[in-house]
């Protein structure tokens, strides 16, 4: 809360906020605990977590109003799982030769996941933008 708070202070009126942060609830999160509690976590410390709703809390709390919130990535492990779906989609849709339909079929998926109450919550990150009344 201080840091947001600072950021909020500093931040002219009507201006940005950008605040993109581990999800609280979802599978990733369940891992890291996991190697955590065996002691065998090889990234350096343990960064804060929050569901959609606690960070929404948050920028309210400190005077900001959300514009847009989004989920983003399933599992990083591998450099982001979408990523890599997205190298072999271009891989076996682009190069192949197969339907560019099928193409803006996926990408019109991800970007709807990632924008649904469902990626907000389940989705590796969860972020907001909020804006300074």
């Amino acid at each position: 809360m201080p840091l947001l708070r600072e950021q909020v202070r500093v931040l002219a009126k009507g201006g940005y906020l950008l605040a993109d942060v581990p999800q609280r609830y979802n599978l990733y999160t369940i891992y890291k605990r996991y190697r955590m509690w065996r002691g065998n976590w090889e990234f350096g410390g343990w960064e804060s977590e929050f569901s959609y709703r606690q960070l929404r809390r948050l920028m309210l709390q400190c005077g900001l109003q959300s514009v847009e919130a989004y989920g983003r990535d399933l599992f990083p492990y591998l450099f982001s799982l979408r990523n890599q779906l997205h190298r072999l989609e271009r891989l076996l849709f682009k190069s192949r030769g197969l339907p560019q339909g099928v193409w803006q079929l996926y990408d019109g998926f991800w970007h709807r996941l990632e924008h649904s109450a469902l990626g907000r919550n389940t989705l590796q990150c969860v972020g907001i933008l909020a804006r300074k009344g």
